[in-house]
């Protein structure tokens, strides 16, 4: 139980950094950003501090108005790692010339 809520905590102190650096990178205050996507300050502004779980609603709308995917508020590096040794490995077995084309 202990270890689902450390989850929980890291996953929103993730979103709450991406929503903050794409804010931004666009030059962006939270006023801005928070009436751009129809939701209140407040709100945004615990949502960037980590302190409350946007709903998927929410989380659709920021990635719409911040011009991102749903999906780069939650894939961390370790998925990226795992996706690159997944790929490595499936390339293998390739011939040259087969890894020249991919």
């Amino acid at each position: 139980m202990m270890e689902e809520q450390t989850d929980l905590k890291k996953l929103q102190d993730l979103i709450a950094d991406r929503i903050r650096s794409r804010r931004k990178e666009l030059g962006w205050s939270q006023e801005q950003l928070a009436e751009r996507a129809g939701l209140s300050h407040n709100y945004l502004a615990r949502l960037e501090l980590g302190w409350n779980s946007p709903s998927l609603s929410t989380l659709i709308a920021l990635a719409a108005t911040l011009g991102m995917h749903v999906s780069d508020f939650l894939i961390t590096e370790e998925v990226w790692l795992d996706q690159g040794r997944q790929l490595a490995h499936s390339l293998e077995g390739l011939t040259s010339e087969e890894a020249d084309y991919v």
